[in-house]
């Protein structure tokens, strides 16, 4: 580490000397733990969470709650679904030794029409 010249660092005020003189002279003192007290906001909502919890505790399914039938709704896919969801793996499973071989005729002539 490099050597600093004690000149060029910065110095402190008079103030700042006798300050800093003066709190070597001080006496020790206990420090004393403050045990901050909850605000009545903070006892109403801890409140509140106990009520709640004691009310789901508690909680008597039987004299509150009314028993009904569950009524399940299928809907059947229509026969138009049903092809639309057949049709890809029906083009991919094509049998095409059924086939007849045909020549195409290509037809790119114009034809002009003397008047």
């Amino acid at each position: 580490m490099a050597e600093t010249d004690s000149s060029k660092l910065p110095k402190m005020s008079e103030a700042m000397q006798t300050e800093v003189a003066q709190r070597a002279g001080l006496k020790h003192v206990e420090t004393l733990e403050k045990n901050v007290l909850p605000t009545k906001q903070d006892l109403q909502e801890e409140r509140n969470r106990e009520d709640l919890k004691k009310g789901i505790e508690d909680f008597d399914k039987n004299s509150s709650l009314r028993h009904v039938e569950a009524e399940e709704k299928i809907v059947l896919p229509t026969t138009q679904d049903i092809i639309s969801e057949k049709t890809p793996k029906m083009a991919a499973e094509f049998d095409k030794t059924g086939l007849k071989h045909v020549e195409p005729i290509v037809k790119t002539g114009v034809e002009v029409i003397d008047e």
